[in-house]
């Protein structure tokens, strides 16, 4: 319902306009549109002035007043928006729809209040006011802790966008986070975020990874301690998971334990690596699924990458060593893992005799079967392989490691064998960030001793 009118070259339209399917890139949005506006169009001017637009998104009410100067382009803008008790619901949507960094599979209650003025370029505004949320609640998409936001604040400056400290509750893990945008307006925009928290529990963390749209989280279940310490800073073309994935740098220290990982079953992968003679030595649980009694480690991350020089792990089957990268941003992995085998699981798959040994497996005088892998692919869906260049430096070397010591091994070997492997160029630019400060960290002969205690060579060898 539209009437319009001519005075002079000034077009006025005055009206309703009313959408009932709304949708943003493809995505419905699940809730009207619905506008009532005066707007007049100098057309001799080029100047559209908006005498009162009062647009609602479901249930928010947004009024807009201003002007936009069509003479450029972009138009030249000089709005003013004020809104109270938005709904954050249809927020979320529209911010899920628009590829900001939230899933859309997320739901999300609470209340917004912004009051803001909007003056330049209509791509790139700068901008005064604030917007205020509080009681925010992010919870669906098989998230199991709803996440809560108590209250932050947005400060919205012409050159930067700065929050509050603000807290990120999850069950009983408290994060505190505070984010910082400047030049927002301008193609050098720079994110400066920061997010800590000492004993985030495991569930709580998935659960906010989950909301964030972070894909791999939905791969892992489990409990157990984080300590992070995480910054996302640099160059921000977009606030997009993406973008600020790869703007992250921090450390991260696991205390796992029970987890369930729904990527792979690593010991049927380790048991075809090196050919069981009993295949079902190795089943743990079901196709695709492994079990990790306990899981500890550091993780360094430099503009997205993962890096870790000492994770291990605990299963059923024996423990496993890891080291290596794994890209944040498309979940692509390149490590080094080597599994050590309990004694009783690897006389049950075969011993010496399977089909792998001395090529792809080879055994410690404790009798226990060690087993070189290369990880690559992604997160969600890994790739397995025999680590030969591993098998051959441990043959060489004669450093067998044993079921107490298999991430150490692996890391002073891949030290000799001149850092990361090949598979990944993002890892290798990155590989030193998670070395741990040490006595003469460029030796790594020096390194494997320490490991070994300065044993008699006879000591190392594996049996014959």
């Amino acid at each position: 319902d539209v009437k319009l009118s001519n005075n002079s070259g000034k077009l006025t339209a005055h009206g309703t306009t009313d959408i009932q399917s709304a949708k943003v890139q493809g995505m419905e949005l699940g809730y009207p549109i619905s506008a009532r506006y005066e707007i007049t169009n100098d057309l001799n001017a080029d100047l559209v002035t908006i005498h009162n637009l009062a647009l609602k998104l479901g249930s928010t009410p947004f009024d807009i007043a201003g002007t936009a100067d069509l003479k450029s382009t972009p138009a030249i803008i000089d709005l003013y928006l004020r809104a109270k008790d938005i709904s954050i619901v249809e927020a979320a949507k529209l911010a899920a729809a628009s590829g900001i960094a939230i899933s859309q599979g997320t739901t999300a209650t609470g209340s917004l209040k912004a009051d803001i003025h909007a003056n330049g370029p209509a791509n790139k505004p700068a901008l005064n006011g604030n917007i205020v949320g509080t009681n925010l609640q992010l919870s669906g998409n098989g998230i199991n802790q709803p996440i809560q936001v108590p209250s932050i604040n947005l400060a919205l400056r012409p050159v930067t966008i700065q929050s509050n400290q603000f807290e990120v509750n999850s069950g009983a893990t408290k994060l505190l986070a505070q984010i910082a945008i400047h030049n927002y307006s301008t193609p050098g925009a720079t994110v400066d975020a920061a997010v800590r928290s000492s004993n985030a529990q495991l569930p709580a963390i998935i659960a906010m990874a989950k909301a964030y749209g972070v894909k791999a989280a939905e791969k892992v279940n489990g409990a157990g301690n984080i300590n992070l310490d995480m910054r996302a800073s640099g160059a921000l073309k977009s606030i997009t998971v993406a973008d600020i994935t790869r703007a992250m740098n921090g450390t991260v220290n696991l205390d796992l334990n029970d987890v369930t990982y729904s990527g792979a079953n690593i010991s049927q992968e380790l048991s075809s690596i090196a050919k069981f003679l009993n295949p079902s030595a190795a089943t743990q649980t079901s196709n695709g699924v492994t079990k990790i009694l306990k899981m500890n480690g550091n993780v360094v991350v430099k503009n997205g990458i993962a890096e870790t020089n000492n994770l291990n792990a605990k299963l059923d089957i024996g423990n496993l060593g890891a080291v290596g990268t794994a890209n944040l941003t498309d979940e692509s992995l390149n490590v080094r893992m080597t599994a050590v085998l309990t004694q009783s699981l690897s006389q049950k798959a075969g011993g010496n005799s399977v089909g792998g040994f001395m090529q792809t497996a080879l055994a410690n005088n404790q009798g226990e079967l060690v087993i070189p892998v290369l990880v690559t692919g992604t997160f969600s869906q890994p790739r397995f392989a025999p680590d030969l260049q591993q098998v051959a430096q441990m043959k060489v070397k004669q450093f067998i490691p044993n079921l107490n010591n298999p991430s150490s091994i692996t890391g002073a070997l891949q030290n000799l064998m001149g850092g990361a492997p090949a598979s990944s160029q993002d890892s290798q630019q990155n590989q030193q960030t998670g070395q741990p400060p040490q006595a003469n960290p460029q030796n790594p002969v020096q390194q494997i001793l320490d490991i070994f205690g300065k044993k008699k060579k006879s000591d190392q060898q594996p049996p014959k």
